[in-house]
């Protein structure tokens, strides 16, 4: 949770700022206000102190005390119990193939970063790449260029990474180039986890939800790379998983 703010520390400031000024001002003027003014002043420092302190609470759901850190929901994802051949793909920030590598220690787990500084520039993903040491053995790539063989891999993990490429063209080569290092096989699959901007991510981050895609943007962008969506759930109601597979139509 405490990363949330360390890569994101203005949205915080400001907030904070906003909380401790609208109490100063509410409480030396709200008694000359009507009272409908006086209503919106309050529902307004309500809304700042939720967007401050709830969303803090709702990451600490999602990443410490829900089962995304603990791994079941990767069981729920994947379409073969003991994948061989897994690649997890990371746009410079990982902390998940640790884990990976210790919830499938008999796969062989490849990171793979391809962060692009002219296309990842958000400080919040600098600041969080510079914060973690790379794992060991990472392959460096680019979306166009995958340090892996195609027809290769079981598996291809997204995991709150693909929204960090901001234009739909990049997130649609990004799927193409999961697809074609999927092995031909009933069960290779892209295990996509993303947040949605949907309603309950509005709740729970307010404005930042916009940071997210909406689910039609990315089934556009899976269905346009040639994927079809063949199993979805989700680990609270603030992080969904969608599991991909080649389109029917698709070799």
């Amino acid at each position: 949770m405490l990363q949330i703010v360390r890569f994101n520390p203005w949205p915080y400031v400001a907030s904070v700022s906003g909380i401790i000024l609208g109490t100063v001002v509410l409480s030396t003027c709200m008694h000359a206000w009507p009272w409908w003014l006086q209503a919106l002043g309050m529902l307004a420092l309500g809304a700042c102190g939720w967007l401050t302190v709830g969303s803090l609470l709702v990451s600490h759901l999602i990443y410490d005390r829900s089962d995304w850190p603990r791994g079941q929901w990767l069981q729920r994802a994947l379409l073969q119990p003991n994948p061989e051949q897994m690649l997890n793909v990371h746009a410079g920030f990982d902390e998940t193939t640790v884990r990976l590598r210790r919830w499938l220690p008999g796969a062989k787990i490849t990171a793979l970063d391809l962060f692009d500084p002219k296309v990842n520039t958000e400080c919040s993903l600098l600041r969080a790449r510079a914060s973690l040491p790379t794992p060991p053995g990472t392959l460096v790539g680019s979306l166009d260029a995958w340090s892996v063989s195609s027809r290769s891999q079981d598996v291809v993990c997204l995991l709150l990474a693909a929204h960090e490429f901001r234009k739909s063209h990049e997130r649609r080569r990004l799927l193409e180039q999961a697809r074609s290092t999927l092995r031909i096989s009933p069960s290779a699959c892209i295990v996509l986890a993303e947040h949605a901007r949907d309603a309950a991510n509005f709740l729970a981050f307010g404005p930042g939800f916009l940071h997210f895609h909406s689910p039609a943007t990315w089934q556009r962008d899976w269905e346009a790379a040639g994927l079809q969506s063949v199993r979805a759930f989700r680990v609270t109601p603030f992080l969904r998983v969608w599991i991909l597979q080649p389109a029917s139509t698709q070799s």
